[in-house]
Protein backbone atom coordinates (compact mmCIF):
# COMPACT_ATOMS: atom_id res chain seq x y z
CA UNK A 1 0.00 0.00 0.00
CA UNK A 2 1.45 3.26 -1.10
CA UNK A 3 -0.44 6.56 0.54
CA UNK A 4 -4.60 6.72 0.45
CA UNK A 5 -5.77 9.82 -0.75
CA UNK A 6 -9.45 11.21 -0.81
CA UNK A 7 -10.02 12.48 -4.61
CA UNK A 8 -13.05 14.89 -5.39
CA UNK A 9 -13.74 15.56 -8.70
CA UNK A 10 -15.87 18.21 -10.28
CA UNK A 11 -18.98 16.02 -12.97
CA UNK A 12 -19.95 18.36 -15.94
CA UNK A 13 -22.73 16.88 -18.20
CA UNK A 14 -24.72 18.68 -20.33
CA UNK A 15 -25.26 21.84 -18.56
CA UNK A 16 -25.39 19.82 -14.41
CA UNK A 17 -22.52 19.84 -12.41
CA UNK A 18 -22.17 17.18 -9.43
CA UNK A 19 -19.09 16.06 -7.66
CA UNK A 20 -17.91 13.03 -6.12
CA UNK A 21 -14.98 11.39 -3.75
CA UNK A 22 -13.04 8.52 -4.95
CA UNK A 23 -10.66 6.68 -2.80
CA UNK A 24 -7.26 5.98 -4.17
CA UNK A 25 -4.26 4.22 -3.38
CA UNK A 26 -1.39 5.82 -4.79
CA UNK A 27 2.62 6.79 -5.11
CA UNK A 28 1.83 10.53 -4.76
CA UNK A 29 -0.94 13.39 -5.53
CA UNK A 30 -0.65 13.78 -9.39
CA UNK A 31 -0.97 10.20 -9.83
CA UNK A 32 -4.34 9.61 -7.25
CA UNK A 33 -5.27 12.38 -9.12
CA UNK A 34 -5.07 11.13 -12.84
CA UNK A 35 -6.48 7.45 -11.50
CA UNK A 36 -9.44 9.32 -10.11
CA UNK A 37 -9.86 11.04 -13.18
CA UNK A 38 -10.28 7.95 -15.53
CA UNK A 39 -11.92 5.59 -12.86
CA UNK A 40 -14.96 8.42 -13.54
CA UNK A 41 -14.59 7.79 -17.53
CA UNK A 42 -16.95 5.74 -19.74
CA UNK A 43 -14.91 5.62 -22.41
CA UNK A 44 -11.63 3.23 -23.07
CA UNK A 45 -8.73 5.49 -21.56
CA UNK A 46 -7.27 6.19 -25.10
CA UNK A 47 -10.43 8.07 -26.32
CA UNK A 48 -10.14 10.77 -23.56
CA UNK A 49 -8.41 14.11 -24.28
CA UNK A 50 -6.83 15.51 -21.28
CA UNK A 51 -6.75 19.34 -21.35
CA UNK A 52 -5.30 21.61 -18.75
CA UNK A 53 -5.94 18.86 -16.04
CA UNK A 54 -9.88 18.45 -17.24
CA UNK A 55 -11.05 14.94 -18.50
CA UNK A 56 -13.23 15.34 -21.86
CA UNK A 57 -14.97 12.09 -22.17
CA UNK A 58 -17.50 10.62 -24.77
CA UNK A 59 -16.60 13.67 -27.46
CA UNK A 60 -16.61 15.98 -24.71
CA UNK A 61 -20.05 14.83 -23.13
CA UNK A 62 -18.30 14.40 -19.73
CA UNK A 63 -15.64 16.83 -18.44
CA UNK A 64 -14.13 15.48 -15.67
CA UNK A 65 -11.37 17.73 -12.86
CA UNK A 66 -10.07 17.09 -9.95
CA UNK A 67 -11.05 19.84 -7.46
CA UNK A 68 -9.28 18.61 -4.00
CA UNK A 69 -6.78 15.74 -2.93
CA UNK A 70 -6.57 14.56 0.66
CA UNK A 71 -4.42 12.58 1.77
CA UNK A 72 -5.96 10.26 4.36
CA UNK A 73 -4.33 9.13 7.40
CA UNK A 74 -4.58 5.29 7.42
CA UNK A 75 -6.41 5.01 10.45
CA UNK A 76 -9.32 7.30 8.99
CA UNK A 77 -8.45 5.22 5.92
CA UNK A 78 -9.84 2.29 7.40
CA UNK A 79 -13.21 3.77 8.41
CA UNK A 80 -13.92 5.23 4.55
CA UNK A 81 -13.09 1.79 3.27
CA UNK A 82 -16.15 0.59 4.81
CA UNK A 83 -18.23 3.00 2.78
CA UNK A 84 -15.94 3.90 -0.59
CA UNK A 85 -14.05 1.38 -2.45
CA UNK A 86 -10.61 2.05 -2.49
CA UNK A 87 -8.65 2.58 -6.08
CA UNK A 88 -5.28 1.50 -6.86
CA UNK A 89 -3.27 1.39 -9.93
CA UNK A 90 -2.50 -2.50 -9.20
CA UNK A 91 -1.83 -3.44 -13.09
CA UNK A 92 -2.99 -0.17 -14.62
CA UNK A 93 -1.30 1.52 -16.62
CA UNK A 94 -2.13 5.04 -17.82
CA UNK A 95 -1.40 7.18 -20.34
CA UNK A 96 0.65 10.25 -20.22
Amino acid sequence: MDTIFLVTINILVGGYEKTNRVLVDAENEEKAGRLALFLECHACWQDVEIVDGSAFDMGGEFVYSVSEICKVPVCDARILEKYLCLHSFGNFVLPE
